[in-house]
């Protein structure tokens, strides 16, 4: 009787289990990794709400008053014609240095409203 020729390969058993214990070890990675991304955004709006802040402070400093709400947080880094103005207070970090105060690490929009709350 002639021999079968060995065939080597995967089981679909084992095939099976890959992709199980692949799906599973996906399953428990992928909240950790955006739970970390989403803390590194949190961390990054703040830094950046803490260079807004010095900033606005700055701002007062050099030219008496705050950036008025029609001005908005552009004042920071474009001059909006106020006698004093040394800025920019605040950019660099963006090509885009209006984008930088007016948007969150999120893409949601920072709101300046000097009234109180």
């Amino acid at each position: 009787m002639p021999k079968t020729p060995d065939r080597g390969g995967f089981t679909l058993i084992e095939i099976v289990i890959a992709v199980a214990v692949v799906a599973i070890l996906a399953g428990t990675v992928t909240p950790l990794v955006f739970k970390q991304i989403i803390r590194a955004r949190e961390d990054a709006t703040l830094k950046e709400l803490n260079a807004i802040n010095n900033a606005l402070v700055e701002f007062y400093e050099d030219t008496g008053r705050f950036p008025q709400e029609n001005e908005g947080l552009a004042a920071l880094v474009t001059d909006p014609g106020v006698n004093g103005w040394q800025g920019p207070y605040v950019g660099g970090n963006r090509a885009d240095p209006e984008h930088e105060v007016s948007t969150d690490s999120f893409g949601e929009d920072y709101v300046y409203d000097l009234g109180p709350i």
